[in-house]
């Protein structure tokens, strides 16, 4: 059960299973913060989405979206994580901060609260489809750069918009 919002301006906070968290998604796909030992989470993280339920507010797909929504509920934990992390790890998080490349905005600030509320080191696709018979096999990572050029670059008419509307 995933926590969604529905609609584009306006929307309501309500359960979700993960078909239909994804229906409007460009690539359908779930990543899953995780440490080296599998996905973290947090408890209070969890009641914190849990008491948005019935919330209407302003999410979108693009600006407060679910990643939005995911991270201010990390926050709600208060906690900062103690990851195991090794030297590689850090001096990989050294590197990747000071030449970050360009990604979706909300997605970073998401990867940035899983970091310092959970400890999560890396994200996996979850194959919630039951697609990947080969398990070591792993994911690819989404091409957030191109997503973000196809935004930047749509010319914003009716006709765009009611697409958007529509996702």
């Amino acid at each position: 059960v995933n926590i969604a919002v529905d609609g584009v301006f306006e929307s309501e906070v309500r359960l979700s299973d993960a078909a239909d968290f994804t229906a409007k998604s460009l690539t359908g796909d779930i990543y899953v913060s995780c440490d080296a030992d599998g996905a973290v989470g947090h408890p209070q993280a969890a009641r914190a989405a849990f008491a948005r339920l019935g919330q209407r507010a302003f999410y979108g797909g693009i600006i407060q979206n679910c990643h939005h929504f995911s991270a201010a509920c990390l926050r709600a934990t208060g906690r900062q994580a103690q990851a195991r992390r090794g030297l590689v790890d850090t001096v990989g998080d050294f590197v990747g901060d000071f030449f970050d490349l360009p990604e979706e905005p909300t997605f970073a600030a998401l990867k940035r609260a899983a970091r310092r509320h959970l400890g999560a080191t890396k994200w996996k696709l979850w194959d919630w489809r039951g697609e990947d018979d080969e398990e070591d096999a792993p994911p690819p990572e989404p091409d957030w750069a191109a997503q973000e050029r196809f935004f930047r670059q749509l010319a914003l008419t009716p006709e765009t918009a009611a697409w958007i509307l529509s996702l």
